[in-house]
């Protein structure tokens, strides 16, 4: 009695809290640490392979990508696996499912770093390579075309997402294969039947069903979960998408360094202009494009008008000496100051940061380097 008790706890909580703290170590907050970095401050802020690849370079991205796919494939196969051979339970995958749900949980909210994990693209799909190979390999197959077309990273593990849950719904087994053809057979090994002790009065293939429908439910679940995370931390990339700032993959050295050559452009811009705070929404309407002749929009400002005042007015310099000051130290008094830090800025196109109604020759003569 007390033997299944302790079986019962291994299979249904040790190994659920195990999966849930695997999946709660941010790989790549801890490689980014190791390289002097906090990856959360870095890029888009996201702890996840990709924007370990665009800060840290190839090589680290790389290995925080192949760990996080561990973090799921460790708790769906070899935790389940040793569940079932200690607690005799027919179908490992049922565990495996409740296993990866957990780890894919551990990766989104990890209990080590304040609960702000990754979006749980890599977790799911090293979660998803063991319980359905097949689904998991198409998904894989659009991901890699979405990218290759549009080079937004965003974009292919949404797509991923959804086509991994329409190949659940669609060629997930939930009664076991007649073995024919090759390709049965095939299937066959990639889904293969429960074992099951036939109960009394209840012939096997009966059971054999009942639980391969079970776990195709599961797999629907899960990867209905898994989906749905994906798209829910996604909100700020679609946002981007609309928009048309979301950030391309960097195919060369070349793009990362003109990349950051702009927004080390834009910053000593603002720096310069003594403003140490810009407004985003300002900046981007100040970059989109003007119709030649089209006068500039006016620049809001969070400063309210002073109120006339005879003796200030008298202390004040004459409109060339202002014009000659400006000139002098490169700066613009109309600066938009906000509230939002200057270290918080997305990379800032050049376009933005050119004075309205000002001619660019007499008021700008820095250039963006090369």
């Amino acid at each position: 009695m007390i033997l299944a008790i302790i079986k019962i706890i291994i299979a249904y909580v040790l190994f659920p809290a195990s999966s849930y703290l695997l999946g709660s170590l941010s790989f790549g907050l801890i490689v980014g640490r190791l390289k002097g970095v906090d990856i959360r401050k870095e890029g888009s802020g996201n702890i996840g392979a990709t924007n370990v690849w665009r800060v840290l370079g190839k090589g680290p991205g790389a290995l925080v990508f192949a760990l996080d796919v561990l973090k799921g494939t460790v708790p769906a196969l070899v935790f389940a696996l040793i569940a079932r051979a200690i607690a005799d339970v027919p179908s490992w995958k049922m565990l495996g499912i409740v296993y990866g749900a957990f780890a894919i949980f551990g990766h989104v909210y990890p209990v080590f770093f304040d609960f702000r994990g990754g979006k749980a693209v890599a977790t799911s799909c090293g979660v998803f390579m063991v319980l359905a190979p097949l689904q998991t390999f198409t998904a894989l197959m659009i991901w890699l075309t979405v990218l290759l077309f549009t080079k937004y990273v965003s974009a292919a593990s949404m797509a991923g997402a959804a086509s991994f849950l329409l190949m659940v719904l669609v060629l997930y087994p939930a009664s076991p294969i007649e073995v024919g053809g090759p390709l049965s057979r095939i299937q066959a090994s990639l889904y293969p039947t429960p074992v099951v002790a036939q109960a009394q009065g209840v012939p096997r293939d009966k059971i054999e069903h009942r639980l391969m429908r079970r776990e195709k439910l599961l797999m629907i679940l899960l990867s209905l979960m898994a989906a749905g995370v994906v798209f829910h931390r996604h909100r700020a990339n679609i946002k981007r998408l609309r928009e048309g700032t979301e950030p391309k993959i960097m195919t060369s050295k070349a793009d990362v360094k003109a990349a950051e050559a702009q927004k080390k452009y834009g910053k000593d811009r603002l720096a310069k202009a003594g403003k140490g705070t810009v407004n985003r929404e300002a900046l981007r309407a100040m970059s989109k494009p003007r119709k030649d002749g089209e006068p500039a929009g006016e620049q809001p400002s969070d400063e309210k008008p002073p109120t006339p005042d005879a003796a200030a007015d008298a202390d004040k310099p004459a409109a060339g000496e202002a014009d000659a000051a400006k000139k002098a130290d490169g700066t613009d008094t109309d600066q938009v100051e906000t509230a939002a830090p200057l270290e918080e800025l997305e990379e800032i196109p050049t376009e933005d940061l050119e004075e309205g109604g000002q001619d660019k020759k007499d008021t700008d003569t820095t250039k963006l380097p090369e």
